[in-house]
Parts: structure tokens; sequence; C-alpha cells
């Protein structure tokens, strides 16, 4: 029997096999459960680390700009009547902030005195009171800060427009610092700073949901309060959550409220982008799979084979032994540890039991054959006329002598009826003594 043929070799096999699978499928179920978790929680990590530092960035430059508009009110220069120092105050102010990309000075009917930089030379004398910055600085005498505003420069800005205020608190004229959101590096560079992947990004939007600041600059200015996330910071909400955008595509989105604006920060990183990952972890375990199966498999063969050649070693030796052949045993150096090496020291022993049990038999039919030999020279060259019937009366045993007095030789008697011969038994030729003993003897 071939060992491949051996069910104990496909039984080890199988069982060896079926180990590995049920191990590999455990961990394919554990990283399809556990894996995906983990990495929507790492990323979870880092959106809402993003969305918090922008937070904190932003109120770092509200509170620049804030503390720049309390000193603008405070500049006794801006309630002079001199034109040129008021317009070189001005520049200075645009120049120095890192958050101020132009500024015009209204007069208190909302006509555009003052402006820079040239680009706002068309703004002179432009009445722009129905700005609600203009209006809201005029009604609360409080410096404001605006929503996103598309200025007549084709420019989203935000403005804080900051009130004059004479001696009796009244408004003399407002200062409008603008912040031009495409165009401001200081301001874009907060967003630059942070990586939240390959296709990830940040974006803010005003209390009306509108977007002051993205990645994609098309996009700012852009009304989107329709979006589930901008909804939730406009209700003055912070969380994270899986949402689809407008192009029906899932995100997983960190937001934050921020309070002193009324603007809201969001994070949103595309679901396929965080289990990118777990795919190429599990494109990479099928793979490993694939081959440690291969080799496990082939190193298990190996394993089944080392068992089943002293099996099967011990097998052959077995059938030989059943024809007859007593002449083989498992060689010294083939026998290994174990049980099977066990088995394989008794089958020899068993050998050597079975050749001299054979011989000591042999030896014993032999000096037997010697004696039935002996036993019937002896009879034959006895002169008394000996033989021995069975129970069907045929002849078992003929001497020489008898054999002649019936004209047969004796070889030729054996099996013959003894009622095919008529003879007289009590005849003196009889030997009464051997008739008597063999008829005690059972042979009739």
């Amino acid at each position: 029997m071939k060992w491949f043929k051996s069910h104990t070799f496909w039984k080890i096999f199988t069982i060896n096999v079926l180990l590995i699978c049920t191990v590999l499928t455990l961990m394919f179920i554990v990283s399809r459960v556990m894996l995906p978790n983990i990495s929507q929680n790492q990323y979870r990590q880092v959106t809402d680390k993003t969305v918090k530092r922008m937070k904190e960035q932003i109120n770092v430059v509200i509170k620049d700009i804030w503390s720049l508009g309390d000193e603008v009110q405070q500049d006794p220069i801006f309630l002079s009547d001199d034109e040129q120092e008021i317009d070189e105050e001005l520049q200075k102010i645009v120049n120095i902030s890192p958050y101020i990309d132009s500024g015009t000075i209204f007069n208190v009917k909302g006509y555009v005195e003052h402006y820079y930089p040239n680009d706002l030379k068309n703004m002179k004398h432009v009445n722009l009171s129905k700005r609600k910055y203009f209006q809201e600085a005029l009604r609360t005498k409080k410096i404001y800060l605006s929503d996103v505003v598309s200025a007549d420069t084709k420019h989203y800005i935000v403005v804080m427009a900051i009130p004059i205020l004479d001696g009796q608190q009244n408004v003399k004229k407002v200062v409008n610092l603008a912040l031009r959101i495409e165009e401001n590096k200081s301001f874009q560079s907060i967003f630059q700073t942070f990586d939240i992947g390959e296709n990830g990004y940040t974006f803010i939007v005003d209390r009306n949901g509108r977007i002051i600041s993205h990645p994609e600059k098309q996009r700012i200015g852009e009304n989107a309060k329709k979006n589930e996330i901008v909804q939730k910071t406009m209700n003055h909400k912070s969380g994270y959550q899986r949402v689809v955008n407008t192009e029906g595509k899932y995100f997983f989105a960190s937001f934050e409220y921020i309070p002193v604006l009324d603007w809201g920060i969001v994070a949103e990183l595309p679901v396929e982008e965080i289990y990118r990952p777990y795919e190429m972890f599990e494109k990479t375990l099928w793979i490993v799979s694939g081959v440690t199966i291969l080799l496990l498999s082939f190193f298990t063969a190996l394993y089944a084979r080392q068992i089943v050649n002293p099996i099967h070693k011990l097998y052959e030796l077995a059938g030989q032994v059943a024809r007859g052949n007593f002449n083989q045993k498992i060689p010294e150096r083939e026998i290994e540890r174990g049980e099977i090496g066990i088995l394989s020291k008794q089958f020899n022993e068993m050998i050597s039991y079975i050749r001299h049990s054979k011989a000591n038999l042999q030896q014993k039919e032999n000096q037997l054959q010697e004696q039935k030999t002996f036993l019937r020279q002896v009879i034959d060259i006895n002169p008394s006329y000996i033989y021995a019937i069975n129970q069907k009366r045929e002849f078992i045993l003929v001497n020489e002598s008898f054999a002649m007095l019936l004209g047969e030789k004796s070889d030729d008697l054996i099996g013959q009826s003894i009622d095919k011969y008529q003879f007289n038994l009590q005849s003196d030729l009889l030997y009464k003594g051997e008739f008597s003993n063999c008829t005690k003897k059972g042979w009739y």
C-alpha cells in the first residue's frame, strides 16, 4: 500500500489542514470585526484633534483681530479731520496686521470716505449704508464681526466694523477692516498645518451656513446649510458622525462650534480612506494565508508521511507474515521513538518468537516422522499379520505380511473394504494378539 493511499495519512493531513484553516478563519473574523472600528477610532482622533486645534488657532486669530479693533476704536487719529493722516493710519493698520487685507472708512451716512489698497478706489463716495456690518456697528456702538460677504471687488471677505465714538459716545464714523478669505496667507495657513489623510479636508462656515474657508477655493462663499453637519454647527452642536456629502459619498466628520463667532469647523474624511488600511491588511492577510496554507500543508504532509511510514512498514511485514514469510524484521536503525517504535520492537519480538516456535515445531515434527517411520518398519518386518480398519470397515493399516496373505500390496489395500476379501478371522494364520490390541485402540 502506498503512503498516499493511507487512510491514516489523509486523516492526519485533513485534521491539520482544517486546524490551520480554522485559525486563519478566526483571524479573518476578528480582523473584520475589530480592525474597521480601530481604524475608525484612530481617524476620529485625528479629525477631533484637527477641529479642536483649529478652533484654538481661530480663537487666537479672532482675539488678535479683536484686540486690533479695540486699538483702532481708541485711536484718536480717526477722530481728526486730517485726511492724509487718516489715510496713512489706515494703510499702516492694513500693512502691519497679518489678518487684515483691506480697509475702508464710512461716515455716519454710509458713504466711503477712505480706503486702502488702491483696488478699492472705485468705492470712494459709494453709499454702503445697507451693509449689515455697518448697520450693526452703528446701532450697537460696538465692534461687530460680519458673516462672509461678497464684496464689490469680487472677493469673499469677513469684515470687522469698528465704530469710532466721540466723547459723548456718539458714532462719528465706522472703520471697516476686511480679511480677504481666499488671499490671506496667514488665515489659509491654519488649514495647511493639519494633515488628515490623502483626501480629507476641513472647512469653516459662518452662522448662516456660508463657507468661510475651504481647500477648494471656488466653494468659498457657497451656502452649505443643507449639509447635515453644518446644520448641527448652526444649532451650536459639536460631535462626530457619519454623513453623506452632496456628491453622495460617505464621510466621517468631526465638527466643532465656535461660540465667539457662531462659526462652525468641520473636518471630513472619506469612509473608503478610513477603511483603506484595513482593506490593505485584509488583502495582505489573504496572500499570507494562502502562502501559509501551502507551506503548512506541505510540512503537514511530510509529517503525516513520517508517521505513516513505520505503520506502512508494519503493514507490509504483517502481510508477509500472513503469507508464511517469517524471515523479515524491522531494522533497528529504522525503529523510531514513541508508541510506533514500541510496536515495531514488539513486532520484531513476535517474529523472533514465531521463528523459534516454528523451529521447535519442525523439530518435533521431524522426530514424530522418524518415530512413525521406525514404527512402520517394525510393523512391516513383523511376520504376524497385522491390520486395522475404521468404522466403515476400510483398511487404515496393513503390514507386509498381511498384504502378502491377500496377494496385494500394502499401499493398495489402504482405503479398501475388508468385506471385499473372504478369510476366516479365527484362522490360526491371524495374529489374535495384535488384532486384539488394534481393537482395543478403537480401530475395530
